[in-house]
């Protein structure tokens, strides 16, 4: 078995956005066991006409490495009924990125976002509780 690395995931919804938060949770909980989630937040699109997202951040840990836990992220966003057509059309159904991973960062221009930097700073608390 692996080494133990932590993994910071961003979540976001603009489509039935309280449904899919709901369901990308609970399929998050079902591929990784014990999984730490910031609340919700709504933010304004960036580079999408339409309507407002939801967000926020997972934390946990795996012993699957990068390129796997990209699959299990996109294949959990099909099952979930994420593709390019409804991405095209400005529907964002669930949307699941690599934020952190053992310590390196990722899509770092989100790291520049307010609601990113808002959420790390709540998880980080909820990590030191």
């Amino acid at each position: 078995m692996g080494k133990t690395k932590e993994l910071i995931i961003a979540i976001g919804s603009n489509t039935s956005q309280q449904t899919n938060m709901k369901l990308a949770r609970q399929m998050l909980i079902r591929q990784f066991g014990e999984v730490v989630f910031t609340r919700d937040l709504e933010t304004t699109p960036i580079g999408l006409d339409s309507d407002s997202f939801l967000n926020c951040l997972a934390c946990t840990q795996t012993t699957l490495m990068y390129r796997q836990v990209k699959t299990v992220l996109k294949q959990l966003e099909q099952e979930m009924g994420a593709s390019e057509e409804e991405k095209a059309a400005g529907r964002v159904i669930i949307d699941l990125d690599i934020l952190r991973f053992n310590g390196r960062r990722y899509h770092v221009k989100d790291w520049d976002r307010p609601y990113v930097k808002q959420l790390i700073s709540e998880l980080n608390k909820i990590k030191t509780k």
